[in-house]
């Protein structure tokens, strides 16, 4: 995965295939903790979950692919013009090479292809993430300076999570 090339990294709308990629990644030691929880999830229960929001459209799931390659994904949700509770996990075996960065773009592209109306991205990271905190300021999302405090399994106490954006169309 040297030399990585933007035009190899594709966005496609999750499918219910792509199911076992979407648990194992939720599995995976570093996306559990970040996300909040303590153990892994159910495999049934959260494939019912991801069958219901695929089918009902509760929220966007996109994997993140590199040469067709499932190495990712993004979530969120459309409301009021925003890309709101924006997500993004890759893989471990696939962090720390370019792909979040270029993910991030071409979900800019993304949006802008299907969502014109939507005006920005908003993200809640936790505080002590580092990694996620750089991807974002790298990808021109800003501090807010608001927050949510939310108890956390992985931590078992109140975790304060802060609120980023990035704005896409500046209004007239």
């Amino acid at each position: 995965m040297k030399n990585l090339l933007i035009d190899e990294l594709s966005l496609t709308e999750a499918q219910l295939d792509d199911y076992d990629f979407f648990y194992g990644i939720k599995c995976e030691k570093n996306s559990n903790y970040w996300a909040g929880f303590r153990e892994k999830p159910n495999y049934l229960r959260l494939k019912e979950w991801y069958s219901n929001v695929l089918t009902y459209k509760k929220k966007e799931i996109l994997i993140i692919r590199y040469k067709q390659l499932s190495v990712g994904y993004l979530s969120f949700k459309i409301r009021n013009n925003l890309c709101d509770d924006f997500s993004i996990n890759i893989s471990e075996k696939y962090v720390g090479k370019g792909i979040g960065t270029f993910a991030l773009h071409k979900m800019d592209l993304f949006l802008n292809d299907y969502y014109p109306d939507c005006n920005a991205f908003i993200s809640y990271i936790r505080y002590d993430n580092i990694i996620s905190k750089k991807l974002h300021v790298r990808n021109g999302f800003e501090l807010d300076g608001e927050y949510e405090d939310k108890y956390l399994e992985s931590d078992n106490k109140v975790i304060r999570l802060e609120k980023w954006v990035k704005t896409l169309k500046k209004e007239l």
